[in-house]
């Protein structure tokens, strides 16, 4: 069971593609579980107009941005990618407006092989 629920990389976002009727009592949590099949699933992002060209393998790069209230602010700081994280540009969307003035496109991302 052990090589079925710790697996995953930390950090990484996950989307369950099937739940299967099986169940195990959890030795972590002291609950019964149930097996599910996962595939990492990476989060929309915004890149560098410069950089976003889709095909590529890049470093994703957080920016830094207080900007909590602006509507591109989950794209700039994604949950599941951290800075320096290795990712495939799968297909570069519509330019952003950012109020700091970067030039910046939201893409459709996914994790590469580490």
């Amino acid at each position: 069971m052990k090589s079925a629920c710790l697996n995953q990389s930390d950090g990484r976002q996950y989307r369950v593609i099937k739940v299967r009727n099986v169940t195990h009592d959890c030795p972590l949590n002291g609950d019964v579980v149930r097996v599910v099949e996962v595939e990492a699933s990476a989060p929309p992002a915004s890149l560098d107009v410069n950089a976003a060209r889709e095909g590529s393998i890049v470093s994703f790069q957080k920016r830094t941005c207080d900007e909590v209230f602006c509507d591109n602010f989950a794209l700039c700081q994604p949950r599941g990618l951290d800075s320096g994280a290795k990712i495939q540009i799968l297909e570069v969307r519509g330019k952003l407006d950012c109020t700091r003035g970067h030039r910046l496109v939201a893409a459709k991302v996914a994790y590469t092989a580490e």
